[in-house]
């Protein structure tokens, strides 16, 4: 039998020791406000609630528990989503029971075994790293409700290929609030790029064009500023993005989900050409470099490969950026087929207020609560937005900096991208980051651009593809 703790016993436990908890004991002491209110007139208005989702008017003062990831960026965000909901629903109030993320899968079963389950989670689909965080698990253990039972998802306006993404068995995981995806903005320190004088690269170039603007700039940029810097190639992202031809997914595994097919003609030769492109252009200098994020933020790297949540950081830069999405192969749809993960507001099911804890999932991930997170740059997977929108927000909450071009250019290639994204299947006996270390493993030289004749790749991938058989199969770690 579970042994129950109490509710502020058990909000004690998860946020002691945390800054999430020393942030609410501060603000604990003064009535709390918008982090940033619009003025009046500014924002937009929220799309309409969807009739089934209204609750019916209730005094009963209710408070609900949401298990997030508590990082010093969501504080003012959360803060927020609560105050914004609070002046709907004036009897609801919500508390946050996060920890930080480097702690979060790790301490989701002690609060699910803890017996006081909270009333709203932060889970993930297609997260690639540990099941511990993926939604559909906790959905077939009727730990969160189907959200398509309860609201209407029809009317919130997602995309669709992320709906779908996040159904199992039809049922929907919860409501979907950030989209990030490996590769899909390749961005650029515009100062660093003036005086090149060279212009940037424009959407969905080809890989003869990535290669041929790179090789010119290696040739023009300071002796203390690199083209390229080691980390800003997003080798297994953007291989998928460049099998996305081939048949099976990504050329990995076949459509089965259950056998890998790595080993190919057409997977060496794509594999020989990132390898060549890897040592042309992040090991020609041959000395330490920065990181693709550390070094564009230093103002020391000219471009690099960066995900769809980039805008967070690159906003706050010293100096104007640009960017347009990642190469494509002739003839794939603009798309990448990578390792794209997607954020999800889920209710628990035997919550004691299920209908207050999907009105505050679908406030966060499809109403007015979801323009806060829109406004410090991660992408929400929604038509309910225009680029002008995320500007907007982004200037309103004061996220912007002086990065605007920047921010519009990163803005429209998500859009460009994401609408269109496909994602992996889960193993039904692994999780992609057991495959990827195991790729990493067998095809070492590879990656790091030591080994790049396509007949000695082609007998590694034999190698390897035998290894990461292993690892579907639940025989490997």
């Amino acid at each position: 039998m579970k042994q129950r703790i109490g509710r502020r016993q058990f909000l004690r436990v998860t946020a002691g020791g945390s800054a999430m908890a020393l942030y609410l004991a501060a603000c604990a002491g003064a009535p709390q406000q918008p982090a940033q209110p619009a003025q009046p007139g500014e924002q937009p208005a929220a799309p309409e609630k969807p009739a089934e989702s209204a609750p019916a008017p209730s005094a009963e003062k209710i408070t609900l528990v949401r298990y997030a990831s508590m990082e010093k960026d969501h504080f003012p965000l959360f803060e927020a989503q609560r105050n914004g909901f609070n002046k709907l629903y004036p009897n609801v109030t919500v508390e946050e029971a996060g920890v930080p993320w480097g702690e979060y899968i790790a301490k989701v079963r002690v609060l699910l075994n803890s017996g006081e389950v909270p009333d709203v989670f932060w889970f993930m689909r297609y997260g690639q790293w540990d099941p511990g965080i993926e939604a559909a698990t906790y959905l077939k253990e009727d730990i969160i409700a189907p959200a398509n039972e309860i609201l209407n998802i029809q009317e919130t306006k997602h995309f669709e290929n992320i709906v779908e993404a996040g159904k199992v068995d039809g049922k929907l995981v919860g409501i979907p609030f950030e989209v990030f995806s490996n590769g899909v903005n390749w961005m650029y320190n515009l100062s660093i790029l003036e005086r090149t004088g060279m212009t940037p690269l424009p959407q969905n170039p080809t890989w003869d064009e990535l290669d041929a603007w790179y090789l010119e700039a290696q040739g023009k940029v300071a002796d203390d500023e690199f083209a390229m810097g080691p980390g800003s190639w997003e080798f297994w992202g953007t291989f998928m993005s460049a099998s996305a031809d081939q048949p099976g997914f990504c050329g990995m595994v076949d459509v089965g989900n259950n056998k890998c097919i790595i080993d190919t003609d057409a997977n060496a030769a794509t594999l020989s050409r990132l390898a060549k492109f890897y040592k042309t252009h992040i090991l020609a200098r041959g000395d330490a470099a920065p990181g693709h994020l550390d070094g564009m933020l230093g103002g020391k790297v000219l471009g690099a490969a960066m995900s769809t949540w980039a805008p967070t950081q690159m906003n706050q830069a010293p100096f104007q950026y640009t960017a347009h999405s990642a190469p494509r192969q002739t003839g794939v749809d603009p798309r990448i087929d990578g390792f794209t993960g997607i954020n999800w507001w889920c209710f628990g099911k035997e919550s004691k207020h299920i209908k207050e804890a999907a009105d505050f999932c679908l406030y966060c991930g499809a109403q007015e609560g979801l323009d806060f997170w829109a406004a410090s740059g991660r992408f929400t997977p929604t038509f309910k937005y225009t680029v002008d929108d995320y500007v907007k927000f982004a200037k309103d909450l004061n996220q912007l900096g002086n990065n605007e071009s920047g921010f519009r250019a990163a803005i429209t290639t998500n859009f460009d991208v994401v609408p269109h994204l496909q994602v992996w299947p889960i193993p039904e006996k692994a999780y992609w980051g057991q495959v990827l270390t195991k790729l990493n493993e067998m095809l070492k030289d590879v990656v790091e651009g030591t080994t790049v004749e396509q007949d000695k790749i082609k007998t590694l991938l034999a190698q390897a593809q035998i290894e990461v058989q292993k690892v579907l199969d639940g025989e490997s770690a």
